[in-house]
């Protein structure tokens, strides 16, 4: 069991480290925009691809999926077109994780990435005051 759980953090630490590499030389390189396009892109792809598979009924050409694997992905769902059956709607609940999950890590490590330029550079900041909870109650006279 032990090694089975270290294979799957291995995979998913490398994995992590890829993505965070190829951002990385996206952010240097000034094609941020371009690798979150493409990123995207090939993320509704799939989704379209695999939506069409188990619900043909909802969705009856591949640009239906796709512009709902497009709207799921954005987190907007219209509602126009919606999985009804139980693997359309596992499908859909995946896009929506996948995508949610997507655009908070890309956020994050762009933003880590510029923060860490900034601070390397020597570049002056607005301090941060640390605040505790505790610091914010007041007792009650």
């Amino acid at each position: 069991m032990a090694n089975t759980t270290t294979a799957k953090q291995s995979w998913g630490f490398q994995a992590q480290e890829f993505f965070r590499a190829r951002t990385e030389r996206a952010i240097v390189k000034g094609r941020v925009l371009p690798y979150l396009a493409g990123t995207s892109l090939v993320m509704a792809m799939a989704a379209a691809a695999a939506i069409r598979i188990v619900d043909r009924a909802d969705f009856p050409t591949y640009g239906d999926g796709l512009w709902w694997a497009v709207v799921t992905l954005g987190t907007v769902g219209y509602g126009d077109l919606v999985p009804h059956n139980a693997w359309g709607r596992v499908v859909g609940g995946l896009v929506i994780l996948f995508g949610v999950t997507a655009i908070a890590m890309l956020i994050s490590i762009v933003t880590s990435y510029f923060v860490t330029t900034k601070q390397q550079a020597g570049a002056p900041g607005p301090k941060a005051e640390v605040t505790t909870a505790a610091a914010l109650v007041r007792p009650m006279p």
